[in-house]
């Protein structure tokens, strides 16, 4: 557990923080509701509350209203040592280049990560960027014969995406035709699971998630998750880069 996920037990309220203090443009309160995964009027009062406190500052773009983190402010410096171990988006983008991930977003490599950490992270930001989830599998695939598997569960583990690991594990063993593979993502399955949830925690609305429903991977609704990403979207980048 790190100081943040102590003082701030709620992970919609960390994923807010992280995420407005990393992204150095600016977010809108809806581009920070779908980022994140909570409702417009959850972020819209957090806002409120941050910006009271000195930590945002607001400013008009044309007809939206941009938040950015002001890391001046003196209650934002106060807490900056909350986020060690807390790596942007920026460094997790770096760090999957590094390790062969296609990626267009370049990223700033802040400081260099094991592969097993950055495939470990990046099972977070696979949840919230569609271009993370599908390379996810390619980097995998690339230092196969490096990865510590139990290694990774264990990163895996403490960010709370176990069962985001098995999902992965299986759809890259059958695309890699790994029977071995996909024996160590069974070995990740929860029986407790039973209810059905979106992969990517920007998902909204019935059309939404109707969509899905009908498009995600056999893999995604084996280990109980709906997404709009198509087998296909992941066998066509595999092919080309793997």
């Amino acid at each position: 557990m790190t100081p943040l996920e102590y003082l701030v037990p709620g992970r919609p309220r960390r994923e807010l923080l992280k995420t407005l203090r990393s992204e150095k443009r600016g977010l809108t309160v809806r581009q920070l509701s779908r980022r994140v995964g909570v409702a417009y009027s959850n972020a819209h009062r957090e806002v409120g509350l941050l910006t009271r406190l000195g930590l945002l500052h607001p400013e008009r773009v044309g007809n939206a209203l941009v938040c950015r983190w002001d890391p001046e402010n003196p209650v934002a410096k106060a807490l900056e040592p909350l986020f060690a171990g807390q790596p942007d988006e920026e460094t997790l983008y770096a760090n999957l280049k590094r390790w062969g991930a296609p990626l267009v977003r370049g990223g700033t490599p802040r400081e260099k990560f094991s592969l097993e950490e950055t495939l470990g992270r990046a099972l977070v930001l696979a949840r919230h960027h569609p271009d993370v989830a599908r390379v996810w599998p390619v980097a995998f695939a690339k230092n196969r014969r490096e990865v510590n598997l139990s290694e990774l569960v264990m990163v895996a583990r403490s960010f709370g995406q176990k069962r985001a690991l098995g999902f992965f594990l299986s759809l890259t063993a059958g695309l890699l035709k790994d029977p071995s593979l996909a024996k160590s993502a069974r070995h990740l399955s929860d029986g407790r699971a039973r209810r059905v949830e979106d992969f990517f925690l920007f998902s909204r609305g019935d059309r939404a998630r109707r969509l899905a429903e009908e498009n995600a991977p056999r893999a995604a609704k084996e280990w109980l998750f709906r997404m709009n990403m198509p087998m296909d979207s992941f066998e066509s980048l595999f092919r080309k880069f793997v």
